[in-house]
C-alpha cells in the first residue's frame, strides 16, 4: 500500500491535470472496499438469520438437503450476488464519471506494423508477429542452402 501511495504522489503533477487520476483511484478503491466489506457483512447476517430460523422454526427451507447443515455458503453466495446486482447501477455511474470517454482521443500513434519495423532496426530478435522458429528458419535459408 505504501508503494502505491508513493507512486501516486510522484506522478500526481504529471498525470492529474489531464487524466484526473484522483477520481479514478478513489472509485476503484471504493468499489474494492465495498466488495470486501459487503461479503463479510452478508456472511455474518446469513449466519445470524439461519441460526435464528433453525432455533425458532426448525430447519430452514433454504437449506440444501445434500449439503452440510452448518454450511450456508450457497445462501451467502446468493445474497452477495443479489446485492451486487442492486449496486451495479451506482458502480456503473461512478465508473462512467471517473473514466469519461472525452479523455480518450487519438494520439497520432503509429500502427503496430510501423512500430515493429522501427524496432527491428534496433535489435535482431524476433518481431511481435514472428515466432523464434520462423526467424531461425529464415536465417537457415539465407545462410546458403543447397543450389
Amino acid at each position: 500500500f505504501y508503494a502505491l501511495i508513493v507512486l501516486y504522489n510522484s506522478s500526481y503533477s504529471l498525470l492529474n491535470a489531464k487524466w484526473r487520476t484522483t477520481r479514478k483511484f478513489v472509485v476503484v478503491k471504493v468499489c474494492l472496499i465495498i466488495a470486501i466489506l459487503q461479503e463479510k457483512l452478508i456472511h455474518k447476517l446469513v449466519h445470524a438469520w439461519m441460526d435464528y430460523s433453525e432455533h425458532h422454526k426448525g430447519l430452514s427451507c433454504l437449506m440444501d438437503y445434500q449439503s452440510d447443515p452448518t454450511s450456508y455458503q450457497h445462501i451467502i453466495d446468493f445474497w452477495a450476488q443479489f446485492v451486487l446486482c442492486l449496486e451495479q447501477p451506482v458502480v456503473a455511474w461512478l465508473i462512467w464519471r471517473a473514466f469519461p470517454a472525452a479523455e480518450v482521443h487519438d494520439f497520432g500513434q503509429k500502427s503496430l506494423q510501423l512500430v515493429e519495423l522501427e524496432l527491428e532496426g534496433y535489435g535482431s530478435g524476433p518481431g511481435l508477429f514472428e515466432s523464434e522458429d520462423e526467424v531461425s528458419s529464415e536465417e537457415g535459408d539465407s545462410q546458403g542452402g543447397a543450389c
